[in-house]
């Protein structure tokens, strides 16, 4: 039988090969061994019984994760036999039956500085981990090392000054010719359709110092890769859960497509809910919306002159009624915005040309020549024209500055000013004073090829330990072509 798992036997029928522990190769995920024909655990029987997992520690794949277990991928009577529900020892996450290829979302999402990941040494469950502490998953390493179960990239920080994250460990940077080969080893061809079942989705690195946009036609992005709903956004009936719910594990959050429609709205767990729809009450005119369905028209007013004002058709003043009423002190209005009420302002005495309004009142501010003819500029810096206007009447050509009332050439400075690093040179424009072989990612020097991630120097590569797909590396998305 092409069948769930790898073996070991003796004196077995079934998947086993050969005689007295002697390893039979199956075509599915998973590994058990056995002693004895008897063996019903974890070993082959008469029966072909065994039980199988296959786990990356903590990598799963962009679809959901790692496939493991200890009920699923039984055989009986040479068949493998699919699971109806998630194996005991699986406790959080998605989980992937090796059978059928069925997606089960398991027992509860982690807590916040957990990962849920299959457990260390026990490829067969799944669990949550620590990622901090003298043991947890990040212990010594840094960058992301892999996926959690819900395809989402485990983050385990930065270094210190002087280090750069390379191979998911902190190291003095590699040497420029060293860097380039490493880089290189990661290129693949820039594309968002690496093959036709696969189209990539976000800010994809292509793997030789660039980058690529792509988007989803059809899908959702999940894990840089397009896909169909995620698990956690199915139904049971298996339609399509609406708003944002959290993944199985706990590390992220997921867009559902479902959409709410009529009286109904959407829940915090995702699923349409009848809801009272609003009420025009009162209001003749406008419309109301509470989140329940469309918003309900109330009307609208009969003449053009009336405004909507909190429900109710209102005429407000006109400049000359307000004009002809003037202040209550029987002064002028001033050139301020004033209530016509039912909600609206207008500016009811405007400035002539060349006015501006200050304080309430229309001024006249000097104009640059007539300051310089009355020897107010006197310097390239700013003067006041009157009314509240500031302005420089006297600016310095080009590539100067004014310092200190006076125009003088701006001397930008130079790497000599600074101890390395990357830096202004005061006259609008940036200076590498990165050592050799590095260079300015945003205010970091980094290796070549390498990015500014989360405050660090990271190298966008792939793991050669996982399938063939996509990975997320250094916050970007790499199509990797597996075994390289």
């Amino acid at each position: 039988m092409d069948g769930c798992g790898n073996q070991a036997s003796s004196n077995a029928s079934g998947q086993g090969g050969g005689s007295d522990a002697t390893a039979g190769d199956g075509a599915g995920p998973g590994n058990s061994s056995g002693a004895n024909s008897s063996g019903a655990s974890s070993g082959a029987n008469s029966s072909g019984a065994s039980s199988g997992a296959n786990s990356s520690g903590a990598s799963g794949d962009d679809g959901g994760g790692a496939s493991s277990g200890t009920s699923s991928g039984t055989s009986s009577g040479g068949a493998c036999v699919p699971i109806t529900a998630c194996p005991s020892t699986v406790t959080c996450g998605r989980y992937t039956d090796p059978c059928s290829g069925s997606v089960f979302i398991c027992g509860n999402p982690c807590a916040s500085g957990e990962v849920c990941i299959p457990t260390p040494g026990d490829p067969t469950s799944q669990g949550c981990v620590l990622t901090g502490g003298t043991q947890g998953a990040c212990t010594g390493l840094c960058g992301e090392i892999g996926y959690d179960a819900c395809g989402v990239a485990i983050v385990c920080g930065g270094c210190a000054t002087g280090l750069s994250c390379i191979a998911n460990h902190c190291v003095t940077p590699p040497a420029e010719s060293d860097a380039e080969a490493t880089v290189s080893d990661a290129c693949v061809p820039v594309t968002c359709s690496p093959n036709a079942q696969t189209q990539l989705c976000g800010t994809v690195n292509t793997g030789c110092g660039g980058t690529i946009h792509c988007t989803c036609t059809t899908g959702v992005c999940l894990g840089g890769v397009c896909t169909t709903e995620p698990p956690e956004c199915t139904l049971v009936d298996g339609g399509a859960k609406c708003g944002t719910v959290n993944n199985a594990c706990g590390s992220g959050t997921l867009s559902c497509a479902g959409t709410c429609t009529g009286t109904t709205t959407c829940g915090a767990d995702g699923t349409c809910t009848a809801c009272t729809p609003p009420s025009c009450g009162s209001k003749t005119c406008g419309s109301v919306s509470n989140g329940c369905g469309p918003s309900v028209s109330c009307g609208t007013c009969a003449s053009s002159s009336e405004t909507c004002y909190q429900g109710s058709c209102c005429t407000p003043s006109t400049c000359t009624q307000i004009l002809e009423a003037g202040t209550p002190d029987g002064g002028a209005l001033g050139c301020e915005s004033v209530s016509l009420g039912c909600g609206v302002t207008q500016v009811c005495s405007p400035c002539p040309g060349g006015e501006v309004c200050n304080a309430n009142a229309c001024c006249t501010p000097k104009t640059c020549a007539e300051a310089m003819d009355a020897g107010l500029v006197t310097s390239c810096t700013p003067i006041d024209l009157g009314c509240g206007i500031t302005q420089t009447c006297a600016p310095c050509p080009g590539g100067e500055t004014c310092n200190a009332n006076a125009c003088m050439p701006c001397v930008a400075k130079t790497c000599a000013d600074f101890d390395g690093g990357c830096h202004s040179d005061g006259c609008n424009g940036t200076l590498d004073c990165c050592g050799s072989g590095l260079s300015c990612q945003g205010s970091l020097c980094c290796a070549s090829g390498m990015v500014n991630y989360n405050g660090s120097c990271c190298l966008p590569q792939c793991d050669t330990s996982q399938p063939a797909g996509v990975q997320i590396s250094c916050g970007q998305s790499l199509y990797c072509g597996g075994g390289r």
